[in-house]
């Protein structure tokens, strides 16, 4: 893909620079390894299933996933050449396991019906409204029958911090891109794609936790 045109989007941490502080970042926000470890424990994979995390960005995620399921067959879809290359150095020693793609959501270079569980974790609120939808119903598309999806996200705001940190994180992100998670489109769209959706947790700074069933 070197030699390709990249896909246009915007960075993990919004801008090209800040790409190798991504990690640094989201670790002072509290939206690091803890919060990838909680998203695990709650997607209740079973060893050898084919997980699939779009908007896998450095790749946090998956290095922990292939630590706690040594036989499961991970795939991480993200359009930053800048993040993928540092998912590679922390994926170092499992490539067998673990495939990246340089390619869009709402275009998965996935197999239909290949993936047992799909994970996206902060990703959704970089996207256009009608990105994030094509994106959902490429999930859709992709999960066995019997597949779940978990959405990790901004949503309607439940408390003025929250609100203050959307607020900010608006300006940096695009309005219109995170006040469609504000308004509360993610539920909508996994509901109007197909899915049977449920919150599994409360929110936390922000950030809802979305369990949609195929």
């Amino acid at each position: 893909m070197d030699k390709q045109k990249q896909i246009q989007h915007i960075p993990p941490a919004a801008f090209n620079f800040m790409t190798n502080y991504y990690d640094t970042i989201t670790e002072m926000f509290g939206f690091g390894k803890k919060l990838k470890r909680r998203v695990l424990e709650m997607l209740e994979a079973k060893d050898g299933e084919t997980i699939l995390d779009v908007g896998s960005g450095t790749g946090t995620f998956l290095a922990i996933a292939s630590k706690a399921l040594p036989h499961s067959k991970l795939i991480g879809v993200d359009p930053d050449r800048k993040a993928l290359a540092i998912a590679r150095e922390k994926l170092a020693g499992v490539e067998s396991r673990v495939t990246l793609y340089e390619a869009s959501a709402e275009e998965l270079p996935v197999a239909d019906k290949s993936i047992d569980i799909c994970v996206s974790t902060l990703a959704f609120h970089h996207l256009p409204r009608l990105v994030k939808l094509k994106a959902i119903q490429e999930i859709h598309r992709v999960l066995k029958p019997d597949g779940k999806f978990i959405l990790v996200d901004f949503g309607k705001p439940v408390s003025f911090l929250s609100r203050i940190l959307l607020f900010v994180g608006g300006f940096i992100d695009g309005r219109d891109n995170l006040q469609a998670n504000l308004e509360g489109v993610l539920p909508i769209y996994l509901q109007q794609v197909g899915f049977s959706v449920s919150e599994i947790a409360k929110p936390y700074r922000g950030i809802h936790f979305l369990m949609a069933n195929k």
